[in-house]
């Protein structure tokens, strides 16, 4: 059961994810991965953000604005999946 509610999330918050990713950069392509599992059997959630008109093979080598813009498409699509009252986003 949970993974199944683990699964139609992560799907919905992936293609919304790609969208706000595309309306926040003028292009470029953002998606979540999941990595594979570890010692425990969970697998986790990686990022994979390219701007438009970059290749870039390592999120290091973007400048400080292109980082935030793929966790604050993140946090917009996570409130989508789960309306609350009220979002705070700090620096």
């Amino acid at each position: 059961m949970s993974r199944q509610k683990f699964e139609e999330a992560f799907q919905f918050i992936n293609a919304s994810f790609a969208t706000a990713f595309q309306a926040l950069f003028g292009g470029g392509h953002g998606e979540m991965r999941l990595s594979e599992p570890d010692s425990s059997g969970e697998a986790g959630v990686g990022i994979v953000a390219q701007p438009p008109g970059k290749e870039v093979p390592n999120v290091a080598l973007v400048f400080g604005g292109e980082k935030s813009f793929p966790g604050v498409a993140l946090s917009i699509c996570l409130f989508k999946d789960q309306p609350r009252p009220f979002l705070i986003l700090d620096e």
